[in-house]
């Protein structure tokens, strides 16, 4: 007997043709599929594509969320979320960087996250 997961979340990307193969493969799966890059400050990918490139790129496949992660702080991606509610109707996913990896130099304390982030920053979008 094959397992098969409950969904697929791809995440941390850097270019739209990379994310086309794996959800190319994940589609494969019939699940939900989630769709996550990592962004610039400037909107851009580390490969140069811009968001609208992502959402144009994954229309073909079955996604059921898109969003950002890594890279930058919870203040330095508002601006990209706000951009993904402005471009897509799609659920979004937002899982910013929370600094650095060792959680006593964290730039972000947990309370923010949990609490002063999601009532400050979140509806604002």
């Amino acid at each position: 007997m094959r397992e098969r997961p409950d969904l697929v979340f791809l995440e941390t990307f850097i270019g739209i043709e990379i994310l086309k193969i794996a959800a190319d493969v994940a589609g494969r799966y019939e699940v939900p599929l989630f769709c996550s890059m990592t962004f610039r400050e400037t909107g851009r990918t580390m490969m140069g594509d811009y968001l609208k490139d992502m959402l144009e790129g994954l229309r073909a496949f079955p996604v059921h969320a898109v969003g950002l992660n890594c890279s930058l702080g919870p203040h330095a991606a508002q601006p990209v979320l706000s951009e993904f509610r402005r471009s897509t109707d799609l659920p979004l996913l937002f899982k910013p960087s929370a600094g650095k990896t060792r959680y006593e130099n964290c730039s972000v304390s947990a309370e923010f996250y949990a609490g002063t982030f999601v009532s400050d920053v979140l509806p604002a979008v």
